[in-house]
């Protein structure tokens, strides 16, 4: 029987972000674009959990003001659900004060930073 490919799932609304980290994570993953708590839980179905949630803070502030605050309180809902699922973040290196609270309360467990590289993707995802 074939091994399942772990899932990562991803939340941003960049379709740059999920050509580069499909590219990266190559046939390695399964990727999954996620909206909410609600999208990441019928990903979870079946009590399969992923091996990651990655999210992008810069993508979704143009069109939500809370943005942020939002992922970070996705980010902790996350970390109570599925205590083993890896949190990452894409750093906007003009905003980290908001990374910098997320890791100091542990919603986030690892910063990725662009350009992407094989190196940095697998190790925020343990891979």
């Amino acid at each position: 029987m074939p091994q399942k490919k772990p899932k990562v799932m991803l939340r941003s609304l960049d379709p740059q972000t999920l050509r580069d980290l499909r590219q990266l994570l190559g046939t390695s993953c399964e990727l999954q674009q996620v909206q909410d708590l609600k999208s990441m839980q019928s990903v979870c179905q079946n009590g399969e959990i992923p091996l990651a949630l990655i999210v992008e803070p810069k993508s979704t502030a143009a069109t939500n003001p809370n943005a942020k605050e939002d992922l970070i309180k996705m980010l902790i809902a996350a970390r109570h659900c599925y205590p083993s699922l890896r949190r990452v973040v894409i750093v906007d290196p003009d905003d980290l004060s908001s990374a910098i609270e997320g890791l100091h309360t542990g919603a986030i467990d690892h910063l990725l930073y662009r350009p992407f590289d094989n190196a940095g993707v697998c190790s925020a995802l343990r891979l």
